[in-house]
């Protein structure tokens, strides 16, 4: 395995799948296809790994890294993060997407996308909040002000509040 740059991109060999990263985390678990080499940022799972110490039950890698060919036939963006390691499709048993949204805001991700059993994460730069389609939030603020993009960062940032006190234990 080989750390690069400042996303500490990390190269990995289908015989590093077992490599522990982080506590919680194998790089394996980020990879789609693992027969082929692959790689993934160590800060995307850093950060994730700040998320499973504040939640304490286990996060679930759903896609990670995403070579072209597989990114196409699921119908991933052209232009995804997941083809450079940046991203993670993620979900935590017991907790709504939107519950895990605002646990990623609060830790300071802020390109998260909403799925109704997922939660795409992914530490690019600049900000962007959406809604996969067919995904209703079950909006806690409504505001006929807001655009759409407004009224989703309003809903994680309520939920971001809620994680504001075990993240402030967790720095002591």
């Amino acid at each position: 395995m080989i750390e690069l740059d400042k996303y500490k991109m990390l190269f990995c060999w289908t015989d590093d799948a077992e490599i522990e990263v982080t506590d919680n985390f194998k790089a394996g678990e980020f990879c789609s296809r693992k027969k082929y080499p692959w790689f993934i940022s160590k800060l995307l799972i850093e950060k994730l790994q700040i998320m499973r110490n504040l939640i304490k039950i286990p996060i679930g890698i759903n896609s990670g890294w995403r070579g072209p060919v597989h990114n196409s036939s699921i119908g991933g963006a052209a232009k995804s993060r997941h083809m450079i390691g940046l991203a993670a499709d993620i979900k935590v048993k017991g907790k709504t997407p939107l519950e895990v949204a605002g646990l990623a805001y609060a830790i300071g991700i802020r390109r998260i996308g909403i799925a109704r059993t997922y939660v795409h994460v992914d530490i690019a730069p600049g900000e962007a909040y959406w809604l996969y389609k067919g995904v209703r939030l079950p909006m806690l603020q409504r505001r006929k002000d807001l655009g759409m993009e407004d009224e989703i960062v309003s809903n994680i940032k309520l939920e971001a509040a809620k994680w504001e006190v075990a993240l402030d234990t967790l720095s002591l």
